[in-house]
């Protein structure tokens, strides 16, 4: 009978060890071994914002997608950072090829074939200035149709949007006019979006055909001048201090060069380091700061992957970005990982730093090894039990291994 009734508590024992994968389970004490629900959380989240103000074009990640360090997230628009790069690149080659020429003068063309050369330079930067001036003025007359509808859009969904408003004060009223006029509202929504989307690629495609057109008026303009130093070769080599100067010149033109491509790079959020996205707060045509993602309303997060206690080693879980503002995303970083348990008072005494412990998961067959890093000094209360919240780091990283996953931390105290 006695066997019998151990064997029951050792039963017992065993089922409450299942339930104790919830975070209000209770600890569980066998054989010097003490056991506590726990909560799996990274060490550290960072918050990424965008370095300039913008809108945003591009969104490259989800919340759930695993990145690696240096993995682009979102872009906003860049079109004139780019427009800054590619003139300083232009100047660059300009620069290279007129110092390769003072260094190396061409022989064997006559003065009547090098006027003539810069007499072809010179009539195709008219073609491609003439060129330039036409694709501005058509991109000018698509854009301002584009915008003339959105504008007629526009007009149209207000007015009806007005009349729906007189012949329905209410909406509580239904009638047949009612629901005409709802479907009208709607209609014209619709046909507003539409009108905006078509501004937006009419901007878009005006850029892209500016931008082609400006850089065949670079070309053009580079072989101009490379035909102008090729005549005045003829006449003798440069002198020293000419080529010193396109020397200094062309030191500029790389430091120019540098500078723009890190200028870009502030308009591309990019992965600090391997991590998984937990937030992406904001999407594309969204305006953003670097003080993140304005926040015009109080929705739920995208993604909440952690309560508001975790994080012993880094920077408190809660948005650090200021208030009525989001990060645009959050990234967990996964290389160090923590098990927060709920340790009844009764075991805080003897809990020590560095006490090593076993961990296991529930939704995972492997188990690790961990040590405590700290308790943290707030109480709370579970069914009138005082508990506090225990830091175990891992380590090692269980494969699959996810914010939020339960498990069983087990302590042996003495």
């Amino acid at each position: 009978m006695k066997r019998k009734r151990v064997m029951i508590a050792a039963c017992t024992l065993a089922i409450a060890g299942v339930s104790g994968v919830g975070l209000t389970a209770h600890a569980l004490f066998f054989n010097g071994e003490q056991t506590f629900p726990a909560t799996a959380q990274t060490v550290r989240n960072i918050d990424l914002n965008f370095q300039k103000p913008g809108q945003v074009t591009v969104v490259d990640v989800k919340p759930g997608d695993y990145v690696h360090a240096g993995a682009g997230l979102a872009k906003i628009d860049d079109v004139g950072a780019q427009l800054e790069m590619n003139s300083a690149q232009s100047t660059l080659d300009l620069d290279q090829a007129l110092l390769a020429l003072l260094q190396a003068p061409p022989s064997g063309a006559s003065t009547a074939d090098l006027q003539l050369a810069v007499q072809q330079a010179q009539q195709q930067v008219a073609s491609a200035q003439l060129n330039l001036h036409d694709v501005d003025a058509a991109n000018a007359t698509a854009l301002a149709r584009a915008q003339n509808l959105a504008i007629s859009q526009q007009t149209a969904l207000a007015n009806d949007q007005q009349i729906q408003s007189q012949a329905c004060p209410s909406l509580s009223t239904q009638t047949v006019e009612c629901a005409r006029l709802d479907g009208q509202v709607a209609r014209d929504q619709d046909g507003m979006g539409s009108a905006q989307q078509s501004v937006a690629d009419a901007q878009q495609a005006a850029q892209q055909a500016h931008d082609r057109a400006q850089r065949a008026l670079d070309s053009a303009q580079t072989g101009i001048s490379l035909a102008d130093t090729r005549l005045g070769l003829k006449s003798g080599p440069a002198q020293p201090d000419r080529i010193q100067n396109a020397q200094a010149a062309l030191q500029r033109d790389q430091a120019q060069l540098a500078l723009t491509r890190q200028h870009l790079q502030q308009y591309q959020l990019v992965a600090p380091s391997n991590g998984l996205v937990v937030e992406v707060n904001g999407e594309v045509g969204d305006l953003v700061s670097d003080a993140g993602v304005r926040n015009f309303s109080s929705p739920a997060p995208v993604v909440s992957a952690q309560p508001g206690f975790q994080f012993y080693g880094g920077r408190p879980s809660q948005a650090t970005a200021p208030s009525g503002y989001s990060s645009f995303v959050r990234l967990a970083d996964t290389t160090r990982w923590q098990m927060v348990a709920q340790v009844p008072e009764s075991a805080v005494p003897k809990l020590k730093s560095g006490l090593s412990a076993s961990i296991r998961f529930g939704a995972l067959p492997d188990h690790v090894s961990g040590r405590l890093a700290t308790i943290i000094p707030a109480p709370f209360t579970v069914a009138n039990a005082v508990y506090y919240r225990a830091v175990f780091i891992l380590e090692r990283t269980p494969h699959a291994l996810m914010p939020g996953m339960t498990g069983n931390v087990t302590v042996t105290l003495g």
